[in-house]
């Protein structure tokens, strides 16, 4: 939990910095299908964190539902 703001700010900072610069500015060293390669990796990664973050805030309100319904189920007895 400690962890979660640094890498959020450094995430802001990437996605800043990508908006500025470019990929393609870290990568001028790499020959252009390494770029592509690169870029297409880089575009996925955001797309697994995009679900994943997704997923994870629904599998949270299900517990968090479930969590309510065994207090209200175990107070009725």
């Amino acid at each position: 939990p400690l962890a979660f703001f640094p890498v959020l700010e450094g995430l802001h900072s990437f996605v800043e910095f990508n908006d500025r610069e470019g990929l393609q500015s870290i990568m001028q060293h790499l020959t252009v299908k390494q770029q592509n390669l690169l870029m297409r990796y880089i575009r996925l990664e955001y797309q697994l964190l995009g679900i994943g973050t997704l997923v994870g805030s629904i599998l949270l309100i299900l517990k968090l539902i479930r969590s309510l319904w065994r207090q209200m189920k175990y107070q009725e007895v």
